[in-house]
């Protein structure tokens, strides 16, 4: 398969770097001590055989590293491409929280929503909504100024 378009890329860039701001200030405010860095594009091996490589993520602090992070990341984000199915992001996110992920989102930039799940329980946004998360507190990303 060819790599991600360059507006997928955007989507995830533009992602990547407000959870990296708001991670940064979070930590220098003494808050999400438990998360690590944010990271664009970051290889997770997940077991023996499993790796997966979110479009953007931010890691547990301290996370178990090697060529690859081991385990899944706090909060993985993956943005939607044509060549994904409901399946496969419904397996991703199941191979996320069942290797320690806390938070999955999958961004839709085409239909303009984000379905945000945190284990067992999920919600989905759209564009006039803000994207906010309870693992790092300052974060809200409003959703029409980021999928237009």
């Amino acid at each position: 398969m060819p790599p991600a378009g360059l507006r997928h890329n955007r989507l995830s860039h533009r992602i990547y770097k407000r959870l990296e701001a708001a991670l940064d200030a979070a930590h220098a405010r003494g808050e999400s001590q438990d998360l690590g860095e944010a990271f664009i594009e970051m290889g997770y091996h997940l077991s023996s055989d499993t790796w997966l490589q979110p479009d953007a993520s931010v890691t547990h602090a301290g996370q178990r590293e090697g060529e690859y992070f081991l385990g899944a990341p706090a909060i993985a984000v993956e943005v939607v491409s044509p060549s994904n199915t409901i399946k496969k992001m419904e397996a991703k996110a199941k191979l996320y929280f069942q290797y320690g992920a806390r938070e999955v989102w999958h961004v839709n930039q085409k239909t303009g929503h984000v379905v945000r799940l945190l284990g067992d329980r999920s919600e989905t946004l759209t564009q006039p909504d803000i994207l906010t998360t309870p693992h790092l507190p300052g974060f809200a990303m409003p959703l029409a100024g980021v999928l237009a």
